[in-house]
């Protein structure tokens, strides 16, 4: 659940 959005998943969910 980090800030940092990731290339597949928006708005960095999913990472912690």
């Amino acid at each position: 659940h980090a800030t940092v959005p990731t290339p597949s998943i928006p708005n960095g969910i999913g990472i912690d």
